[in-house]
């Protein structure tokens, strides 16, 4: 959750930074450094640490195994964005949704990603609507 994270300029002015470097699969958020052993132990204490295989690094491409990308869209989860905003677990899906896709769109190479919280928390709205039309449609599958 940002709340605990160190705010720099940028995170004070609502844009987040999630950085990803492929050699050694390091993740930073805001400049802080992000461990699987971090996200793990927030999955752990949300009681959700056997919905996911073990992981031992983050990745991130279409190839990456899925755990690896599910646990990385979670940390980007938790790590980004206020508890307030996802104290909701419906909120944390939306959220950890959007991480996912975009993740799984990344080339299996270092990247940077920016986003402003008015866009994700914007982005976190529009996929719960679609979501709640989709169950008004009797549609079983829920998409971004």
């Amino acid at each position: 959750m940002a709340s605990g994270n160190t705010l720099n300029d940028a995170t004070h002015r609502g844009v987040h930074t999630i950085a990803g470097c492929w050699v050694t699969r390091a993740l930073r958020i805001d400049g802080d450094a992000i461990t699987v052993d971090m996200v793990c132990e927030r999955l752990h204490s949300a009681g959700l640490a056997s919905r996911l295989a073990p992981v031992e690094a983050f990745a991130w491409g279409a190839d990456a195994p899925l755990p690896a990308v599910r646990l990385l869209a979670y940390g980007c989860c938790e790590f980004t964005v206020p508890a307030l905003w996802i104290r909701h677990r419906a909120a944390h899906m939306a959220l950890e949704a959007l991480f996912l896709h975009r993740l799984r769109r990344l080339r299996s190479v270092d990247f940077v990603l920016h986003y402003r919280e008015t866009a994700l928390q914007n982005a976190m709205r529009r996929i719960q609507r679609r979501w709640v039309e989709q169950l008004r449609q009797q549609q079983h599958t829920l998409r971004l």
